[in-house]
């Protein structure tokens, strides 16, 4: 009898660990259970998507992203594949601006598009701490996480 072990049926169908086929498949599955266990873990607390919304300080409709896996708040998953970037970048083939400054990843992100010009995501306040803060002269990404680093270089 022949028996195939889980890990090479996957190394078959995604690749081995460590691929971006694999690793790609590896982030899919962790946000799958992560969603599963979040709406399995407020159903069991007796709580309606919009009660826990409340309850956390966010918006029902982000709650049940979260439940349905489309949102993606873990990784900065490169330039070409941001919408937000791809904006940018269309922005300044026709007027420059030296900061485009956002919230909608839930991500904290500080991105270099030119070397005078930078894409900047608040993140959020809930899970990374994270702000933005403008000394009259340049904004920074902040969080209470000092050891935290959210920048991405283009350049």
């Amino acid at each position: 009898m022949n028996c195939t072990t889980l890990d090479e049926l996957l190394d078959v169908q995604y690749g081995k660990v460590g691929t971006p086929e694999r690793d790609e498949f590896d982030k899919e599955t962790q946000a799958f259970c992560l969603a599963a266990t979040l709406k399995e873990e407020r159903l069991r607390a007796g709580l309606t998507q919009e009660q826990l919304a409340e309850r956390i300080g966010t918006k029902k409709t982000y709650i049940s992203r979260l439940e349905n896996g489309k949102i993606e708040a873990d990784a900065f998953r490169g330039a070409e594949k941001e919408e937000i970037v791809r904006f940018c970048r269309e922005v300044l083939q026709g007027q420059h601006f030296d900061y485009f400054i956002f919230g909608h990843r839930h991500l904290p992100i500080d991105y270099t598009l030119s070397p005078s010009s930078r894409y900047i995501n608040t993140g959020d306040w809930i899970t990374y701490y994270s702000f933005a803060s403008f000394d009259g002269r340049e904004v920074v990404l902040e969080t209470e996480d000092k050891n935290q680093d959210f920048h991405f270089d283009l350049l």
